[in-house]
């Protein structure tokens, strides 16, 4: 048995369709007062965090949700902030870097390391390894 407050199979703004009994079809958000307006602002009026998460849900339902079709995209993104985790020690550490060319430089050192571990391949080696055969190493999988 699903809990009361989760979507339906015929859930209207979340999933597309809509039935007059649909959790979502009048949103609890869009009842709320508006947020207030600062003097002199401009642009469009300002939502709530909540109001803004549904949107983004409903626009991007396909890529939310798209772990589920298509195995090969995973279910979190730890790997992702795992692979920008170094740089930002290292900016940590030392404060930055002294040159653009050094941070290009260390970006694609460790870029090269952590595709290196992803494919399972020696690390020293693929360091050794003229860039032109890493290519054709990665093209051939």
């Amino acid at each position: 048995m699903t809990p009361p407050f989760w979507p339906s199979a015929s859930c209207g703004a979340f999933c597309g369709f809509t039935t007059p009994s649909c959790p979502w079809a009048s949103p609890l958000h869009e009842k709320q007062p508006s947020l207030a307006r600062q003097a002199r602002s401009r642009g469009r009026p300002a939502r709530r965090p909540g109001h803004n998460l549904l949107i983004r849900l409903r626009d991007f339902k396909s890529d939310v949700l798209r772990f589920l079709s298509d195995f090969a995209v995973p279910f979190t993104n730890n790997q992702a902030e795992q692979d920008i985790r170094m740089m930002k020690v290292k900016m940590k550490i030392s404060g930055g870097f002294r040159a653009q060319a050094g941070a290009e430089t260390f970006a694609t050192l460790r870029s090269v390391i952590s595709t290196a571990r992803k494919q399972g391949w020696d690390i020293f080696k693929t360091l050794s390894t003229p860039s032109s055969q890493l290519i054709l190493a990665l093209s051939l999988k």
